[in-house]
């Protein structure tokens, strides 16, 4: 028999659920021809239903090795180490499918469930980088910070310390990337900045580290360590209101453009407004909504994030953010966003009722009607009870689900949906009045 026979035999076997026989007809397979992909990705599949997991592991990762664009094996890989508790390995392969398809709304999803625990395990490696750190193992020290950054791609203290670390090894280049990361991240990072001036100086790139001391002080004008640093290489700090002006120039002209659709025009204007003032709130958000309608939501994100880090009591534009992260299938941020707002502006009947639909659609029915109530709707959205009602009925909580399909009809009193389900619940449409007897 050649290795097509065996395969074929192989997926027989498996279909009557004889995996010893699958495995080993696919082994024969395999020994035919070594690189007979489909012949490893079944083995691998056989191995998951035959309990042998490491065995499949193995499979998986051999097909990888044949194939490093075979997303089917790396999320059968992602399962097997989600199984075992090792979601570093996990995270790992969710990146490496992102890295081929980068708009893959599972693994999208599947990493941004995993960032809590990451980041636990990313202060671990930190903790023990410094801990090496200050035995003068420097060397252990970058390796674990570089553990840590990338686990938990935006930990900031993880990529500041590394960029220390690699600066006091000469190696500016590494040095800069992670300050620059950092800045990414939390482009009001003064410490950063400063530190990034210096290394700048120090390699010679004088222009570079005026802009950034000139940054810093556009964050915070009285900043005296900026003032020095420029005092020191004679270079006068002018950050003054010309720079602001300019930039309202260029925010206004972009507006116009907006108004007329001719949008690549507008986005450059913005762009050029916060150059000139990195703290124009409004250019942000103009410019991350532009990016949005192209549906680049990375960069919308980045925009509107920074938007709120400038003015963080908006809630539109976190409102407009929280919604950026549901369209880029990262619902957990976008919970965190609208918990956010409603803490700012407690009765935001918007925040309250997106928030209480991406918690009904995680299967946090309570949490769901939680946001509804602490928000003390104004006007009571019918169908979001109705869904609740439906959801808590699934749960054979009945008497929850009487309530909120009560509820819904204190919104609508004539919404059918609601009327038929609490019939079929042989409920009241009504709460009984107690008082009666």
């Amino acid at each position: 028999m050649n290795a097509q026979d065996h395969f074929e035999r192989g997926l027989e076997l498996y279909d009557q659920e004889n995996f010893k026989g699958a495995i080993a007809e696919w082994r024969a397979a395999l020994a035919r021809d070594p690189n007979f992909r489909s012949a490893r990705f079944n083995l691998g599949l056989a191995f998951i239903a035959d309990n042998a997991p490491e065995l499949a592991r193995q499979e998986f990762r051999a097909v990888i090795e044949l194939a490093p664009a075979d997303l089917d094996a790396r999320r059968e890989l992602v399962e097997l180490y989600l199984d075992a508790d090792q979601i570093e390995l996990a995270a790992e392969q969710l990146r490496a499918i992102l890295n081929i398809a980068p708009r893959d709304a599972q693994a999208k999803a599947l990493l941004a469930d995993l960032q809590d625990d990451l980041h636990s395990v990313a202060e671990k490696h930190f903790q023990a980088g410094i801990r090496l750190y200050d035995d003068n193992n420097r060397a252990g020290a970058i390796a674990e910070w570089s553990n840590a950054r990338t686990l938990d791609p935006n930990f900031r203290n993880a990529r500041f310390n590394l960029a220390l670390a690699y600066s006091e090894n000469d190696d500016t280049e590494n040095a800069l990337t992670e300050l620059r990361e950092v800045i990414r991240i939390a482009p009001d990072d003064l410490e950063a900045r400063r530190e990034l001036a210096e290394i700048l100086l120090d390699d010679g790139r004088l222009d570079d580290a005026v802009a950034q001391l000139n940054r810093v002080l556009a964050i915070a004008p009285d900043d005296q360590q900026a003032k020095e640093m420029l005092d020191e290489i004679g270079v006068p700090a002018n950050l003054e209101n010309e720079s602001q002006r300019a930039a309202e120039e260029h925010f206004a002209r972009g507006n116009q453009f907006g108004e007329r659709d001719e949008v690549s025009q507008a986005m450059a204007e913005w762009r050029r407004a916060i150059e000139l003032n990195p703290n124009h709130a409004d250019a942000h958000y103009n410019l991350g909504m532009a990016y949005a309608e192209r549906e680049h939501f990375d960069l919308a994100i980045e925009a509107l994030r920074r938007a709120v880090q400038i003015n963080p009591f908006d809630a539109d534009t976190r409102l407009d953010l929280a919604e950026l992260y549901v369209q880029d299938q990262r619902a957990h941020e976008a919970i965190d966003q609208l918990r956010q707002l409603l803490n700012i502006a407690p009765s935001h009947t918007d925040a309250a009722r997106r928030l209480a639909e991406l918690y009904l659609d995680r299967g946090k029915v309570d949490e769901s009607v939680g946001a509804l109530e602490t928000a003390g709707l104004m006007e009571p959205d019918a169908d979001l009870w109705f869904q609740i009602g439906d959801t808590y009925s699934k749960q054979n909580r009945a008497d929850d689900a009487i309530l909120a399909y009560r509820r819904a009809l204190i919104a609508q009193p004539e919404h059918v949906p609601a009327q038929r389900a609490l019939a079929r619940m042989g409920a009241s449409l009504e709460e009984p009045d107690d008082a009666e007897t």
